[in-house]
């Protein structure tokens, strides 16, 4: 399909913010096919609505930037520990993720804290915009970053605050929940943990741990039915997505993108 025909040729003006709000051009097509907040918003009033912008103040600029980035390109302008190159695909990797790469010291843990703040703001946009393709995408470069490093490198996953924010702004059957109590299965340090709680009880929620140790008597009863040392690294991520059931209604599928773990 022609891209002029995919996006149509009218533009909307989407004010992003409170205060100094950030104004950003986007394809009403392209805005409308894949966000049912923006769908709804644009043809509830389509008769009496004449104006070309829209406001969308819960979400922050910074955020907002990186769905427009992947609402044209598929990918999130983000960082993967397995390779810092700048605007690597998914499809120059082929390994079926959506993201791109941006240069960082990998050895810094700052910079792996600020990367999966990011990236839980920008679910918790996806679920303000209602782009279940833009949350799945999301939920696949968080499950890179923690399954699978560089060789050699050392690993990262969400820290006690980034899960905190992601709790805030989810809902008790959000699929992100689910791959985060998974990650700290697998990896979390349990001394660490018990560290960071007595640091600050209410770092992790409540929420949190109580799915965490679901996840781990889950983890428990796979494992006492598998000698796979690998067995509960996840082979498919659609399990963490909110699609509609079968491959043909993921991302990765519908974008076109070569489909592997």
């Amino acid at each position: 399909m022609p891209i002029s025909r995919r996006l149509g040729t009218e533009i909307i003006t989407v004010v992003v913010g409170i205060g100094p709000a950030t104004e950003f051009g986007v394809h009403k097509r392209l805005l409308y096919s894949e966000s049912e907040y923006f769908k709804q918003l644009l043809f509830s009033r389509q008769k009496a609505w004449k104006s070309q912008s829209v406001e969308l103040k819960e979400a922050h600029p910074e955020i907002f930037q990186i769905y427009v980035y992947w609402l044209y390109r598929r990918t999130l302008p983000v960082r993967h520990t397995a390779g810092l190159i700048e605007e690597t695909t998914s499809e120059d990797k082929g390994d079926g993720y959506a993201y791109s790469a941006t240069q960082a010291d990998v050895s810094d843990p700052t910079a792996h804290e600020i990367e999966y703040l990011r990236l839980a703001k920008a679910y918790a946009l996806g679920v303000i915009v209602q782009d279940t393709a833009f949350k799945d995408a999301v939920i696949d470069a968080i499950f890179m970053k923690a399954y699978k490093p560089a060789p050699g490198e050392e690993l990262w996953y969400p820290s006690g605050s980034v899960i905190s924010y992601i709790y805030e702004h989810t809902s008790k059957t959000s699929e992100i929940r689910c791959l985060l109590a998974d990650i700290y299965v697998r990896y979390a340090d349990a001394e660490a943990l018990e560290d960071d709680v007595c640091d600050d009880a209410d770092l992790y929620p409540r929420e949190f741990l109580l799915d965490l140790a679901k996840a781990l008597l889950r983890w428990k009863a796979a494992r006492s039915e598998s000698d796979d040392d690998d067995g509960d690294v996840p082979a498919d991520t659609c399990k963490y997505h909110g699609h509609a059931f079968g491959q043909e209604n993921c991302y990765k599928t519908r974008f076109a993108m070569p489909y592997s773990v």
